[in-house]
C-alpha cells in the first residue's frame, strides 16, 4: 500500500500534464476535452502527494523535518 499512493500521484500528475499539452496543442481534440478534467485529475495528484507528504511528516514524536 505505501508504494501504490506515489505510483498512483507519480501517474496522476503526467496523465494532468498530457492532457494540458492535449488541449494546448491539439485545438481539434481540445473542443471534447474539458478543462475541468484536466483541472481535477491535477488536483487528484496534488491531493495524493499532500498525503504522501502528511505520513512522512507527522509523526508521534513530533514533526519529523530531516531530509
Amino acid at each position: 500500500m505505501k508504494q501504490i499512493i506515489p505510483l498512483l500521484a507519480i501517474t496522476l500528475y503526467l496523465a494532468a500534464a498530457a492532457l494540458a499539452a492535449v488541449r494546448l496543442f491539439r485545438p481539434e481534440i481540445s473542443a471534447r476535452l474539458s478543462r475541468s478534467i484536466v483541472i481535477q485529475v491535477g488536483f487528484s495528484a496534488l491531493l495524493l502527494h499532500a498525503l504522501i507528504l502528511y505520513q512522512t511528516i507527522v509523526a508521534k514524536e513530533g514533526l519529523n523535518l530531516a531530509f
